[in-house]
């Protein structure tokens, strides 16, 4: 094979460099970002990666999650899943039903605040869905669903 000839175990074509298993990042702001640090990390189970006193890094389920230093936090609107209100912005996990059941046990015995109460709804392909979501001590809101067929 010549230098011009690409690999092929890489995926060709439009937008190829995007399919081949990227990592999703997310930055989020923090007045304060030492103050997160217990929550992403002990709460939630994230691996904290690099800390400065600007940033601060975790491996968050599979992703990377930066909590950048800011002087104050923007203003949240809300948006309505299912005749709920949902803050926005907010981000998340898409879970098993089995594990955000777990999950919704251990904030329970962990006696986290919700934001938004677990609740049940109903997706448009009428699939039963359920949410809930949380705030870290920033103000940042994060939301957990998960669905099932119906019946």
């Amino acid at each position: 094979m010549d230098s011009k000839t690409p690999p092929t175990d890489k995926p060709q074509g439009p937008l190829a460099e995007f399919t081949s298993r990227p990592i999703f990042h997310l930055s989020i702001p923090a007045p304060e970002p030492a103050r997160v640090r217990d929550f992403y990390q002990d709460l939630l189970g994230s691996r904290l990666v690099r800390e400065t006193s600007e940033v601060l890094e975790f491996s968050f389920f599979g992703g990377m999650l930066c909590v950048y230093r800011v002087e104050r936090m923007p203003e949240t609107l809300q948006g309505e899943r299912n005749g709920r209100a949902m803050p926005m912005p907010n981000f998340g996990l898409l879970m098993s039903w089995e594990d955000w059941h777990r999950a919704v046990d251990h904030l329970n015995y962990v006696g986290i605040a919700y934001t938004v109460p677990p609740g049940r709804g109903a997706t448009p392909e009428g699939r039963e869905e359920m949410w809930f979501v949380i705030t870290d001590p920033a103000g940042n809101h994060l939301g957990f669903g998960t669905a099932r067929s119906a019946g």
